[in-house]
């Protein structure tokens, strides 16, 4: 028990004792880039020097003058070498020799204070900088742990977080130009526990508010999913009382604001626009206005956990929550649940004119009749094949008589996306509609498209792959 109880003090000294000269080792790695940037004496030199020392490792918040002087050589006006310059140098300083959480979360740090608060142009350049070097996920650390501090396990979890919205919100800057840091604050946010006197401007509204439907529904995912990758900046454990942490949690938190009013824009965008939309855009939209309930109420919860934690307690107020009539939800999934089943030709790989053909030859009187699902085999089986014989004459008159109608039906479908409607295929008013549409294999490796048994005991089937429809009893 002695020599365990040894071993173990022997062990934790040598981790102390290695996790001491990583943290010397850094700093003074930190100094000869310092001095030999200081060396060169060339135009990057003051850039490097910067970066150095506005991302070294001391357990303080960026200093503003190295932020300045790195914001100023941002600017619209300023050489574009330069402004690649520095995103390179800030991008070394994440992925150099496993570097500690403390120059990794400055330097993500002061990634988010330049796309805040230096002109969209900084953006644009940090987007076609990634595309040039392959770097698109540049911010997205999902897999960053401190390996050369004790106890480095939250912070190293808040980092992944915070990456991670930092690279969403790239994302939807590349897709729909939208910035939450201009929707917002105009000044730098001032260090936890400090007042501020930030100046506000009212933010104008976003592309989702006006935007159809085929864009609002591949935009507002996006946004919904920026909301959320904030809602997870939540500090824990030991970072709740870490001021570098509570400093880049309320960078984050300053836009919640935009971000939750671009989503409450595409909302009612949605919701104006849904009772108008197909089956296919109606089933997206109700999982993205479910989506919207869930993170409203998430919002809720996300100021509870920042409740405890003093500098960021009423640090920005809590959004106004828009609330929509309680059977609103319930309203939408009646309407989906109402809508057509319709199948697209195109997408079963059968050509619009077979299918015009037997509409056509339907309304003419010849009617294609199926055998049933059961034992007597449905579509390529033999004894299809011989009822088919039986009442072959009539079937092979009536289409000899619409064939050029057929070939006319097909010229104009290839110019158009025809939506092929299975209850419209039997146009017999007595027929009640089918609810439930099936495609099943044959013995000729054909998919045929059957309904269930009806009241009319001729049902339809087509084969669209074998392109004749079958005339099973001669009409």
């Amino acid at each position: 028990m002695i020599r365990t109880m040894q071993a173990f003090a022997h062990a934790k000294d040598s981790l102390d004792k290695k996790y001491k000269n990583a943290k010397v080792f850094e700093k003074v790695a930190d100094r000869m880039d310092v001095g030999m940037a200081k060396i060169r004496r060339d135009e990057t030199s003051r850039l490097e020097v910067s970066i150095i020392k506005a991302t070294k490792n001391d357990e303080n918040i960026p200093k503003e003058k190295h932020v300045r002087i790195l914001q100023n050589s941002c600017s619209v006006h300023c050489p574009r070498q330069q402004v690649n310059y520095i995103i390179h140098v800030l991008g070394k300083r994440l992925e150099d020799n496993q570097p500690g959480w403390v120059i990794v979360l400055k330097s993500l740090i002061v990634f988010h204070r330049l796309m805040r608060e230096v002109d969209p142009s900084f953006l644009e350049e940090f987007l076609h900088y990634g595309e040039r070097t392959n770097l698109n996920r540049l911010l997205r650390l999902e897999t960053y742990f401190d390996r050369n501090h004790v106890d480095s396990w939250d912070y190293s979890s808040f980092i992944r977080v915070y990456g991670i919205y930092l690279d969403e919100r790239l994302t939807v800057f590349r897709a729909m130009k939208f910035d939450p840091g201009r929707e917002g604050n105009q000044l730098p946010p001032p260090a936890p526990g400090t007042q501020s006197t930030a100046l506000v401007r009212v933010a104008g509204p976003t592309v989702l508010k006006s935007c159809g439907s085929k864009d609002l529904l591949l935009l507002l995912p996006l946004v919904e999913k920026l909301l959320l990758r904030l809602l997870n900046c939540v500090p824990e454990g030991r970072t709740r009382h870490d001021i570098i942490v509570q400093y880049s949690c309320s960078l984050v938190l300053r836009e919640l604001g935009p971000v939750y009013k671009a989503m409450c824009e595409g909302v009612m965008n949605l919701t104006d626009k849904f009772f108008e939309m197909g089956r296919v855009d109606a089933l997206k939209g109700l999982d993205l206005y479910k989506e919207y309930l869930a993170l409203s109420e998430k919002i809720n919860g996300f100021f509870g956990s920042l409740e405890s934690i003093g500098p960021l307690r009423n640090l920005v107020p809590v959004p106004s929550i828009q609330a929509m009539p309680p059977d609103f939800l319930s309203t939408m999934e009646e309407y989906v649940k109402n809508l057509p089943r319709t199948i697209s030709a195109a997408a079963l790989g059968v050509s619009a004119g077979k299918v015009g053909g037997v509409v056509s030859n339907k309304a003419a009187g010849g009617g294609t009749k199926s055998l049933g699902g059961g034992g007597g085999g449905v579509g390529g089986g033999k004894e299809d094949a011989t009822e088919e014989k039986r009442g072959g004459k009539k079937g092979v008159t009536t289409e000899k008589a619409n064939d050029d109608l057929g070939k006319k039906e097909e010229e104009k479908a290839k110019k158009t996306n025809v939506q092929v409607n299975l209850i419209d295929l039997d146009i017999a008013p007595s027929i009640p509609t089918p609810t439930i549409t099936t495609l099943m294999p044959t013995s000729s490796n054909a998919l045929v498209v059957s309904t269930p048994p009806l009241k009319d005991p001729f049902a339809v089937s087509v084969d669209f792959f074998n392109a004749a429809p079958v005339n099973a009893y001669g009409g």
